[in-house]
Parts: structure tokens; C-alpha cells; sequence
């Protein structure tokens, strides 16, 4: 048998009455032996694909060649199919499994056991071309063997899914990996599938001087795959803040943060019953919460950070140490919500954030900066500016963030003089109401200004 795969699977996906989601180019060859003996037919042979291409929406994947081979015995007198062996073999994956399926027209119930060997230098290519988004954030090295099984009935109508009673289990793991510029080191994993659910029991990895915990269950008896993470795990324990972690980490909690800045030190993230839909139709329903610890950070601040550093008075050429205060986190409503992190320079004055930023990468957050000089002079007040100083000591004011996580925007224009005298705080508290201290600040505005036309009439008479 020789056919041209480009011209042949839209001719099978006809017949099996569905779209062609997938266009496979290559040449396939084979040969065999079909054999029908009573009830009983015994299927042989082997064959190969060349030059396979497979291409789905925009992206193309290039295997190169695969080969396969079978031997197998269908008996229609007992509804079963016997799997002395079936093969495939390419530059990315090779294995092989025997074994029976009984019940064949009705549950399709599946006794199978194998061996797989996995290169995943080549794994990792077909799923950076699948996924342009992940090569960047993972690569992993080196190749991975082991045993895998296949049991128990894959159609049973009256559950959802059908395959819910299918009971699987691998063997498998990495010579080394990078996981958001983190080394990982080596790791031996056995998933299992159970219940229509993918279970990856917690596994400690050594990450760059700190830990990572892998694990958790991927849900599949729904329209979509959940990502599941049940009851309280450290994920991350003091692993190093690198470039790609903190732009696809941090950035989620406050990109105000990592936005032209950059960022040392280390983190540690903790989180309590993750359920993550996969696919962006489902992160409105994205639940869990968890806790962040950052240590010894040290941050270069530029852009927006920088500039809130400023109008806080806390500005400074070069580097500059901060104390970041935990921040407790929620997840609802396709937003990841806190109101409690603190930036802190090493005399405890600094900026405090509250708010959300989207899943969806929507910025909904609020700064909360020390009246200073600069922030005066950016809110527009050039007269007065000492009066308001006096009477605001100790009042933060509230700055909204918006805009995106890649590209926040400081919006200053919600910022009201009159607001200002109505935040709690500063001396306006202590036995005087607003409208007393608007007149004060009102005589001293007039005050300043009788003293500025009179320089100017002095000038002019001179």
C-alpha cells in the first residue's frame, strides 16, 4: 500500500463523518497480511510515513519519518481483540503495547501493558511549535523510559465521560529541566488515571537552591480539562526571582513591579485548593487562594515603579533594597485579589498596594503614596503646596492603576484637591473639619499670592 497522506485523510475524515481539524502531509507506505479464519481474522504487517508534516490552524510540526508495525487477532465469537503487539517508533517518541480489548462493540474493555522511551529534546520542539507561548517559559532535557498500563472500560454510555471507568498509570521523568529560567534537577513522576482524572502525585525538585512541588490533578470529566491543586502546598520555597519568573509570575500580582524594572532576591509561593479551567473561555470560574513571600529583594526601579518611588520621596540613583510584606491573595471572578502588600525601604516608609489584576491581564489595582512635595507638584498644587504639607502629614493618597500587565498606567488625573482633604489621617483630624482646614489652606493660597504680586509691583517701580 502506498498513498499520499495530504490527498488521503481528507477522504477518511469524510467517512468517519467529521471536519478536518488537522491537515497531515507524507508519505505512507505499508504492507501486510489480513487472514480470516471462522470467526477469527489475524492482521499483520508494518509500515512508515516519510517526510510527516502535520499542520493544525497556523502552526506546522515536522516529525520526519515514523514507523509503525501490528499483530493482531480479531475474534467475532467472543467480541475481542487480541494485541500480540502493536509499535510506532519516531525521533520523539517510541513504544509499544500488548494486550486485549474484550467487549469490543459494547464497554470496550481495555487490558494493556507497554514500554515507552521519550526523547524530550524533540518532545519539546513539537510542543514549542504547538505552543509558541511555552518556549520560552519550559524546556526539558534529556529522555525518559518506563512502563505504562491501560485497564478497565472505555465506553460505559451512562457515565460522563464514558471512558470515567478507564484506570491508567506511567512511568516517566527528565534528566534536567528550565522551568522560567529555574534549573530543575533530575525527577522520576507516576501519573495516574483514575475516575476521568489525572492524578500527578506531589514530587520535591531542587530548583536553582531552592524547591519546587510538582503535582496535582488534571480533571477531565468536564467540557473542559481543571487544573486541580486540593489543600495547602508550597509550590515555590525560596527559589532564586529570575527574568521570565517575574514577568510571568510576579507580573500577575503587580506588574507595577516588574514593568522596565528588575528584580532579585527570592520567593516563595503557597497555595490552598486551586481549580484552574484550561482555556480562557473557563477563567471566570478560576478559584483557590494562597499566600507570597518575597526575601532579600533588591530592585533596579524604572518606569512606573520609579516614578511612584519618586513621588514618595523614596527615589534614588541605582539599586535599591526593599522589604516586601507578604501578600495574601484570592482568586474569583477571573481576578487574582489582595490588599495587603507593602513595598518598604529599610526605614519602613514605602508604597502600599491593594486591588486585583485580571486573568485576563486587566490592571484594577490602587497605590497608596505619602503626601510629599513632588506629589504635589504633580497633582498640580504650585501654591499652597507647604500649607497642604502641614495639615496632610502622615495621609497617604490613593492613586488608581489601570491599564494592562504588560503596560499599566498611573492615572493621576482622578486625584482632587478636595479629596485630599477628606482622607482620614494628617492634622485635619484632630478637632477641625474639612471645611476649616480648606479655609486655612484657602488664606494661606491668598497669603502666597499677595506676597508674589507684591515682589512684581516692587519690580516694576524700581
Amino acid at each position: 500500500l502506498e498513498a499520499d497522506l495530504a490527498e488521503t485523510m481528507p477522504f477518511v475524515a469524510a467517512i468517519a463523518g467529521k471536519d478536518q481539524q488537522t491537515q497531515w502531509e507524507g508519505k505512507l507506505t505499508a504492507r501486510g497480511k489480513f487472514v480470516t479464519t471462522g470467526p477469527r481474522s489475524d492482521l499483520s504487517g508494518q509500515g512508515r510515513v516519510d517526510d510527516l508534516v502535520i499542520k493544525a490552524k497556523k502552526l506546522t510540526h515536522r516529525e520526519g519519518s515514523v514507523e509503525f508495525a501490528q499483530k493482531i487477532q480479531l475474534d467475532n465469537s467472543s467480541d475481542t481483540v487480541r494485541i500480540e503487539k502493536v509499535s510506532v517508533k519516531s525521533r520523539s517518541i517510541t513504544a509499544a503495547a500488548s494486550g486485549t480489548i474484550s467487549d469490543v462493540h459494547e464497554t470496550a474493555n481495555f487490558d494493556l501493558t507497554g514500554e515507552h522511551q521519550a526523547n524530550w529534546d524533540r518532545i519539546m520542539q513539537v510542543v514549542h511549535t504547538l505552543a509558541p507561548a511555552t518556549k520560552d517559559m519550559v524546556q526539558v532535557a534529556g529522555k525518559s523510559s518506563g512502563r505504562f498500563s491501560l485497564k478497565g472500560p472505555a465506553n460505559q454510555p451512562q457515565l460522563t465521560p464514558a471512558y470515567r471507568g478507564l484506570q491508567g498509570e506511567a512511568q516517566m521523568g527528565w534528566d534536567s529541566a528550565d522551568v522560567y529560567g529555574l534549573a530543575l534537577g533530575e525527577v522520576a513522576l507516576r501519573p495516574r488515571l483514575a475516575d476521568a482524572q489525572i492524578t500527578l502525585p506531589q514530587t520535591a525538585v531542587a530548583a536553582s537552591g531552592g524547591r519546587i512541588i510538582i503535582g496535582g490533578k488534571l480533571d477531565l470529566a468536564g467540557d473542559a480539562p481543571v487544573l486541580k491543586i486540593p489543600g495547602t502546598v508550597k509550590i515555590l520555597d525560596r527559589v532564586p526571582i529570575t527574568d521570565k519568573l517575574s514577568r510571568e509570575l510576579i507580573s500577575r500580582l503587580n506588574p507595577v513591579m516588574t514593568v522596565d524594572s528588575t528584580l532579585t532576591g527570592k520567593i516563595s509561593l503557597e497555595t490552598s485548593d486551586i481549580s484552574w479551567p484550561m482555556g480562557e473561555d473557563g477563567l471566570n470560574d478560576a478559584s483557590g487562594s494562597g499566600r507570597v513571600e518575597m526575601i532579600d529583594i533588591v530592585v533596579n526601579p524604572q518606569g512606573p515603579l520609579k516614578l511612584l518611588l519618586d513621588l514618595a520621596g523614596l527615589g534614588g540613583p541605582g539599586r535599591t533594597t526593599l522589604r516586601v510584606e507578604g501578600m495574601s491573595f484570592v482568586i474569583r471572578d477571573g481576578r487574582v485579589w489582595y490588599d495587603d502588600l507593602s513595598l518598604r525601604l529599610i526605614d519602613g516608609t514605602g508604597l502600599d498596594f491593594a486591588g486585583s489584576v485580571g486573568l485576563d491581564d486587566t490592571v484594577d489595582l490602587t497605590v497608596y503614596v505619602p503626601v510629599t512635595p513632588a506629589l504635589l507638584e504633580r497633582i498640580g498644587v504650585r501654591i499652597g503646596a507647604d500649607e497642604y504639607l502641614r495639615l496632610l502629614g502622615g495621609v497617604r493618597v490613593p492613586i488608581p492603576i489601570r491599564g494592562t500587565r504588560k503596560m499599566p498606567i498611573i492615572d493621576f488625573s482622578k486625584i482632587k484637591l478636595t479629596d485630599l482633604l477628606r482622607l482620614p489621617g494628617g492634622q485635619k483630624g484632630k478637632g477641625r473639619d474639612n471645611k476649616q482646614v480648606e479655609e486655612q489652606i484657602k488664606r494661606e493660597v491668598e497669603r502666597q499670592i499677595e506676597g508674589i504680586l507684591r515682589g512684581v509691583l516692587e519690580d516694576v517701580l524700581k
